[in-house]
């Protein structure tokens, strides 16, 4: 026989089509829809509070980045005019 062994939870699934590709179904997540219609939890939106803040501050450092390039390419390019 190819099935799966008599009596195990193995051969309840695959009897009753919850068996797929090999795959138990117990063992597969089941997809949340996008908009499940549920608040966030107090941890969630604290989370993604945190994450808020973190990308704003990571833009303003990135800003700040180009503006010190930026300044350190036209201190660069007045001098190399000069020295020569």
């Amino acid at each position: 026989m190819g099935g799966p062994d008599p009596g195990s939870w193995a051969l309840y699934a695959f009897a009753h089509g919850d068996w797929e590709d090999g795959t138990m179904r117990l063992f597969r997540r089941t997809p949340r829809a996008a908009g499940s219609g549920r608040k966030p939890s107090r941890a969630e939106r604290r989370a993604a509070e945190r994450t808020a803040q973190a990308e704003a501050k990571l833009a303003r450092t990135e800003q700040q980045i180009h503006d010190l390039a930026d300044e350190v390419r036209r201190d660069l390019g007045g001098s190399a005019g000069r020295a020569r």
